[in-house]
């Protein structure tokens, strides 16, 4: 599989999540959460992961993209919803030649950069362009009871990371395949997006599979990590936000 992921210095002026959200205070996140179980029905995750994708990440290095198309799914909160990957491929080349003067050359995106594209100028999911968001605030991920609320209020995080060498390998991500090890060496930058956690730490999506990380391991390993808050055409043909339990409250 390949990564994609361009590590740079975090832009300047971007909010922390904290002054544009308020989470929902005096209640504890539980133990364990995730996005997919808690809205899924009748015992299956709301995108069970025999219909999740890889979105073309293992012919490019389009990992930034992929992490926003399993973002807009989720800000969606419809199950059964689909991205047609051709979109995640066409966005991730226009995005690229943007980033190198014109010119394609699969070299990856800034992920700060990139969420600055989506917040002004969109991108067409679902077969409907100019998705928007309001804003991406910045989340410390070195503080997991930040991450977890975050996580609790569906809100979605999405990291780049220093990834180790080997662990874009198939056999050595996904299920059974925890990533703990906190002294392997680098190999290159690589985004997803977190959905959850449990008592070992973060879940997140990569590659088309769930992937289960430690919180020492995200503690050395990130580099960046950033919520969303969509605009309403976001979620535009994709069904409403659910309004009880988990809300956004703006300020």
């Amino acid at each position: 599989m390949k990564l994609g992921a361009r590590l740079v210095r975090p832009r300047r002026g971007i909010p922390n999540i904290a002054s544009i959200v308020k989470l929902r205070g005096g209640t504890q996140p539980p133990a364990t959460y995730d996005f997919d179980t808690a809205l899924g029905t009748g015992g299956q995750p709301l995108h069970p992961p025999t219909q999740m994708d890889i979105f073309g990440n293992a012919q490019y290095g389009d990992c930034v993209i992929a992490a926003r198309a399993n973002h807009t799914l989720r800000l969606a909160y419809r199950a059964g919803q689909q991205i047609d990957p051709q979109e995640v491929t066409n966005e991730y080349i226009a995005e690229n030649e943007a980033e190198n003067g014109g010119s394609f050359m699969d070299n990856g995106l800034s992920l700060p950069d990139s969420l600055e594209r989506w917040r002004t100028n969109g991108w067409a999911a679902a077969g409907t362009s100019g998705r928007t968001i309001q804003s991406y605030p910045r989340v410390s991920w070195q503080n997991p009871d930040d991450l977890r609320a975050v996580l609790y209020n569906d809100l979605g995080i999405q990291i780049a990371v220093a990834l180790p060498v080997g662990l874009n390998v198939v056999g050595s991500f996904g299920p059974g395949n925890p990533w703990t090890n906190t002294s392997a060496e680098t190999n290159g930058g690589h985004a997803f997006l977190l959905i959850g956690y449990d008592a070992n730490g973060p879940i997140g999506i990569t590659w088309g599979v769930y992937q289960n990380l430690s919180w020492d391991w995200l503690d050395t390993f990130c580099t960046d990590a950033y919520a969303v808050i969509p605009d309403a055409n976001t979620i535009k043909n994709f069904g409403v936000k659910r309004t009880g339990g988990r809300r956004r409250e703006a300020r």
